[in-house]
This record gives structure tokens, sequence and C-alpha cells, in this order.
């Protein structure tokens, strides 16, 4: 599974996540 790294544009928190390709996008901050 790879390694997605997301940045959140309103706070700019960045955190990686594994996941499968066939997984949706994180469309909500985790912070």
């Amino acid at each position: 599974m790879p390694i997605y790294e997301y940045r959140c544009t309103k706070c700019g928190h960045q955190e990686e996540f594994l996941q499968k390709a066939s997984e949706p996008a994180l469309s909500k901050c985790p912070a």
C-alpha cells in the first residue's frame, strides 16, 4: 500500500497516511 502525504490548506496540518489506492482520498482535516 502506498503512503500518501496530506496537507490541510486551511490550517497547514500535514500527515502521512497508509491507504489503498482504491480508497477515497481524505476530505476532512484529521487535526
